[in-house]
């Protein structure tokens, strides 16, 4: 039940206004809001700093990525050369086919150009693997990265509520205290 002071208050229009309330210095008041502050930019600076250092691994990622592209265009151009050369050197063979010694020779060289040309195809099945292995790498590191952006936000917004919520429960406990 209200007491008759309250009763008063109420009646005469300032029910909100404050009576036994000590005022804190103005000192004190700035030196809480520059806490405030510092606590919050250090939190924005940490995650700047987690995001940053997300960022430079996925760019050093898309990098190793593109270079793996570029070496495995590289490897088809080798490839399709040497089989350009294995066609000229069968060729070269079917016209010389009653030279003899030069028939072993072409033959070695043809050897030679064929070995070679497994063994770039096989480079390039292992650049190709390798390049899609990045790939799949590089969009988990991205998922991965926006599952944390999104509950980084999500603990930002609980921050923002308790804080809110220690702030309320400050002004009740200051209102049943003048009460």
């Amino acid at each position: 039940m209200p007491q008759p002071r309250d009763r008063e208050r109420h009646r005469s229009g300032r029910e909100n206004a404050p009576t036994d309330r000590k005022k804190r210095p103005s000192g004190e008041r700035e030196q809480e809001n520059e806490q405030k502050d510092d606590r919050s930019s250090e939190k924005s600076k940490s995650s700047r700093e987690t995001t940053d250092s997300n960022q430079s691994y996925q760019e050093c990622m898309e990098k190793r990525v593109e270079e793996l592209s570029q070496q495995l265009q590289e490897e088809r151009a080798a490839s399709r050369r040497e089989k350009l050369t294995v066609a000229r050197l069968q060729r070269e063979v079917a016209r010389n086919k009653s030279e003899g010694p030069m028939r072993e020779k072409l033959m070695k060289d043809l050897d030679l150009e064929r070995s070679r040309r497994e063994e770039t195809e096989q480079k390039l099945r292992d650049v190709t693997a390798d390049n899609e292995q990045c790939k799949t790498r590089l969009q988990s590191l991205q998922n991965d990265m926006q599952h944390m952006e999104e509950q980084v936000q999500g603990m930002v917004q609980l921050k923002q509520k308790m804080d809110q919520l220690k702030r309320e429960r400050g002004h009740l406990i200051d209102a049943y205290e003048v009460a």
